[in-house]
């Protein structure tokens, strides 16, 4: 998987009071995952079936 460069996204609903957070980034072949809060650990790579997957379950717990 291709990883991205630097166009990382937190989610809307994190805050800075909010020390558990997640950012996005997306790849050519699918998305970029890392720990907001330590950029200095690699960031891995998912790919667009299973991020689908993720992001139904997600929804589907609302």
């Amino acid at each position: 998987m291709t990883l991205p460069s630097t166009d990382w996204h937190k989610s809307s609903y994190s805050n800075d009071l909010n020390a558990a957070c997640v950012e996005v980034e997306r790849a050519e072949d699918g998305v970029a995952v890392r720990d907001s809060k330590d950029i200095a650990r690699d960031s891995f790579a998912v790919g667009p079936a299973p991020w689908r997957r993720f992001i139904r379950g997600l929804a589907s717990d609302c």
